[in-house]
């Protein structure tokens, strides 16, 4: 499960790497339904969410590791959502530490800050903060982690160092992330 986080995550250091190419109890969200996307944003409903993203990023079909990819071509910011199946028992806290153990081992990544949880419209939600390297390109990122139905979902926001505007988006990202019912 764990192996599929950092798959993702090398994968959103490449993919942004590319743009210069020519509780402790079990968590259940619930959300009632697709967001309604602000004027410049487009919904993307795929099999089990939706979440709207603004209209200028480009989705990538058919991503090898993710349910649904996107870039800003103009920043190289991007977005990778994966769902994985999950014991029924684990707790939001325990898929944290089993993501950040899988990405600390097999990523040259850094934790920049303490997991926070969040409170999203799809739900209770951990973030971790990590800066990660690839070569001589190091991202910031936010990966938001979800609990829904035994599946575990991950939304993976990755941008340049420095891009502070960008963390807007992202909260405009995940304010739209709903479950489908």
């Amino acid at each position: 499960a764990a192996v599929v986080v950092v798959t993702v995550i090398a994968g959103a250091v490449a993919y942004s790497a590319g743009r210069s190419a020519p509780g402790n109890a079990p968590v259940t969200n619930a959300s009632p339904s697709a967001a309604t996307p602000e004027e410049g944003w487009i919904l993307h409903q795929r099999e089990g969410f939706s979440v709207a993203l603004p209209e200028a990023w480009r989705i990538r079909e058919r991503p090898a590791v993710a349910e649904l990819a996107a870039i800003d071509r103009a920043t190289g910011t991007n977005i990778l959502i994966y769902s994985e199946p999950l014991p029924a028992t684990i707790t939001l806290e325990q898929y944290a530490e089993a993501t950040w153990a899988t990405i600390a081992r097999q990523a040259d990544a850094e934790r920049t800050a303490e997991d926070e949880i969040v409170e999203l419209p799809a739900g209770s939600a951990i973030r971790i903060s990590a800066e990660t390297s690839s070569g001589q390109i190091t991202v910031r990122q936010a990966v938001y982690l979800l609990i829904h139905r035994s599946t575990g979902y991950g939304v993976a926001l990755t941008t340049a160092i420095g891009l502070t505007a960008e963390d807007r988006t992202f909260e405009r990202i995940m304010d739209s992330f709903r479950f489908a019912v």
